[in-house]
This record gives structure tokens, sequence and C-alpha cells, in this order.
């Protein structure tokens, strides 16, 4: 099963966006049928979200780093991570 959703439906601003593939979904089509799903058992979720560097910043906070790959690429303050995927890490307080 795949899903894709844009940043309007995930209630997001412009450019965000999440692609989600759930596999191993196993359902009773009679349960399908009849509306009476509740919820969904997946085995594996694989997915992408496209998340913009103003939204990234303020959802993890100023103490929050952002690396690429193991190297710096960008701190809240600045904004130079624009292409390659990024890791995240939190300092507690």
């Amino acid at each position: 099963m795949h899903i894709s959703l844009t940043a309007a439906q995930l209630d997001q601003p412009e450019g965000t966006r999440a692609e989600v593939t759930l596999r191993g979904v196993e359902l009773p089509f009679s349960d399908v049928l009849s509306g009476s799903v509740q919820e969904v058992p997946v085995e594996r979720i694989e997915g992408t979200a496209t998340l913009t560097y103003a939204l990234l910043s303020e959802e993890l906070g100023a103490d929050t780093e952002l690396t690429r790959e193991g190297t710096v690429c960008a701190s809240p303050a600045r904004s130079n991570c624009s292409a390659g995927s990024c890791r995240s890490s939190r300092t507690a307080r």
C-alpha cells in the first residue's frame, strides 16, 4: 500500500510532503467492506518525508545540529544544508 501526502494534507508549510509504503498489510476484506477497520497492522514501513528547513529548525529547536554523512552541514542559525540528506542530533539540557 502506497500513500502520498501533500503539505495541505499534512497541515504543514508548502514544500512539505510524505511518501510512505506500508509492507505486509493484512486486513480481512469483510472489515474493509463494512468500514469497521480501526487499525492497520503492518510488518514494515518505508518512506520519505520532505521538510522545509524553516519547519525543521522550528520543530527541533536552537540546540539541534544537522549533519550530512557525519559532517556538519548546518546549524539552526544558518541554512546551508539545501542538498542531500541530513541527520539531526539534539543535546539534552
